[in-house]
């Protein structure tokens, strides 16, 4: 799966809290990401870091591979007060 910032004033993010507590602001801001390009089985915390809009120069993107059927929550921890989250279902082939 491919996330991509296309807004063109603000970064987001992808973390996926697999049970723990919603990161505090602003140190989530300052943690370093888990990875771009891994295999993730929804068992453990995985953050993105910020994705940059396009046009910054910087990581934009975020790809995952996921390796167990179910449902995965997520949210842009930065934007959660805007209810900026989602869920990636994966369905057996």
């Amino acid at each position: 799966m491919v996330w991509t910032n296309d807004t063109s004033n603000e970064p987001h993010a992808v973390t996926f809290l697999a049970g723990r507590p919603l990161p505090q602001l602003p140190e989530w801001f300052f943690s370093s990401p888990t990875g771009n390009g891994v295999s993730y089985d929804g068992s453990s915390y995985f953050n993105s870091g910020l994705l940059y809009p396009p046009d910054a120069g910087r990581n934009d993107s975020l790809t995952l591979t996921f390796t167990k059927t179910g449902t995965f929550p997520y949210v842009d921890v930065a934007d959660f007060f805007m209810e900026m989250q989602g869920s990636v279902t994966v369905t057996p082939p």
